[in-house]
């Protein structure tokens, strides 16, 4: 009977530190998922940061979270993901430098992106490893959720664990805002 006391007064205890928590982990997120713009140039240099690019899905009128790490270190093509209509990849341009692009025949740059046709939005994670963030695209909302949490890689990992949910909600001209 004692252990079970120990146990309810340990959840007790979490239950009420838990707000301050998600408050804090739900700031810290906010503070370093930062959006990127072609005029910056991300790709540019090596900052082995990692980045997630809201693209065109396997399906039509689907969009989808593309995440990868920036630590190509030559200036050759890579591709981050398939998709229906091509790929989406980083290559490098004389011009341009390195530059996101969809497609195979015809590419569709971000530096081109008109109307985010190809592209919703790229965005760069600031924080350190420990906390993870995973973006999933909300269709009924029109929004981006993200989770961030400490120490856990995965999803099934971190519905054990306590979960911090935020947003980020389309503004009028088509950017993302993180409200």
């Amino acid at each position: 009977m004692e252990k079970m006391d120990q146990k309810i007064a340990h959840l007790d205890k979490r239950i009420r530190e838990m707000p301050y928590k998600i408050e804090s982990s739900a700031k810290y997120g906010k503070s370093r998922l930062k959006e990127m713009t072609p005029d910056e140039q991300p790709f540019n240099q090596v900052d082995n940061k990692w980045y997630y690019v809201v693209c065109p899905g396997n399906e039509n009128d689907v969009w989808e979270i593309a995440k990868f790490k920036n630590d190509f270190k030559d200036n050759k093509f890579k591709v981050i993901k398939k998709i229906k209509n091509g790929e989406l990849s980083i290559l490098y341009n004389m011009d341009y430098g390195r530059h996101l692009q969809v497609g195979y025949n015809i590419l569709k740059k971000w530096i081109s992106n008109i109307n985010n046709k190809y592209f919703k939005a790229v965005y760069r994670w600031n924080g350190g490893e420990e906390w993870s963030p995973i973006l999933a695209y909300d269709y009924e909302g029109d929004m981006i959720k993200f989770w961030v949490w400490k120490d856990f890689k995965t999803w099934e990992k971190a519905q054990r664990g306590i979960v911090t949910t935020a947003a980020i909600g389309l503004r009028a001209f088509g950017y993302w805002l993180i409200w």
